[in-house]
């Protein structure tokens, strides 16, 4: 088995949502049928200024003469794990929760 990260693009993230969407409702406990619910916001987050992703991926093993994570490798193997994120800002719900998190220990939250 070969297993190795790549970076996603915008339009693999599109293509493959469904895939990374089962993989994160799995990981974090959460029931089926979040996937639904999730898919809108995701792609939504793939367009925002700075949105970067990345997943683990695992196929059964590399065609000969493949060394590394080469796009036609990427296309046959599975996603078991994935990650993205963007630069945030203060209207943002994330923003918000850490900078009341951050006031509510005494700390000032900036930008």
């Amino acid at each position: 088995m070969t297993t190795f990260l790549a970076d996603l693009s915008q339009r693999d993230m599109q293509r493959r949502l469904s895939e990374a969407l089962r993989v994160y409702v799995i990981a974090m406990g959460y029931p089926h049928g979040t996937e639904d619910q999730r898919a809108p916001m995701w792609l939504e987050h793939s367009r925002r200024p700075g949105w970067q992703a990345a997943a683990i991926f695992n196929t059964p093993a590399a065609p000969s003469g493949i060394t590394g994570p080469a796009e036609e490798l990427t296309e046959q193997a599975r996603i078991v794990g994935i990650a993205y994120g963007y630069r945030g800002a203060a209207d943002q719900w994330w923003h918000q929760q850490v900078s009341q998190g951050l006031r509510k220990t005494g700390c000032r939250a900036t930008g």
